[in-house]
């Protein structure tokens, strides 16, 4: 992510980014606290560039990686805040029963239209701020 970041920063010259990244991580030896720094890690050069970004939660699964998917969210609010970057936690609308295909991690049509509604109001708010 971190090649991907600086193109973009250079040809786009974005107002905002919405990191929505993380969920690959949950299957490697790092623990949650290491997967969060490294996504609070991919901001840096954003912040640099005077433009703000958010962080996305790591949305619910329906495996044997949603309690560290949840670790890893706990972790990146904490940072988020003790960073003032703001977290858009998906826990609350997003159900594992309702919202996930049968793969139980990737979202179905409904999830999908929630992840996508959590962004607008996100965005919404903020343009409100």
């Amino acid at each position: 992510m971190k090649d991907y970041m600086k193109p973009t920063l250079r040809e786009n010259d974005p107002d905002h980014i919405l990191l929505h990244v993380g969920t690959n991580e949950l299957s490697s030896d790092k623990k949650p606290e290491l997967i969060a720094k490294s996504i609070i890690d991919l901001g840096k050069p954003i912040k640099k560039k005077n433009c703000g970004f958010s962080v996305s939660g790591i949305i619910p699964r329906n495996d044997e990686w949603n309690e560290k998917a949840s670790q890893v969210n706990d972790n990146l609010r904490s940072l988020c805040i003790e960073n003032n970057i703001d977290f858009i936690d998906h826990t609350n609308t997003i159900n594992c029963r309702k919202h996930l295909n049968n793969s139980k991690l990737h979202l179905n049509p409904k999830g999908t239209q929630k992840l996508s509604n959590n962004f607008l109001e996100f965005i919404k708010n903020m343009s409100i701020s």
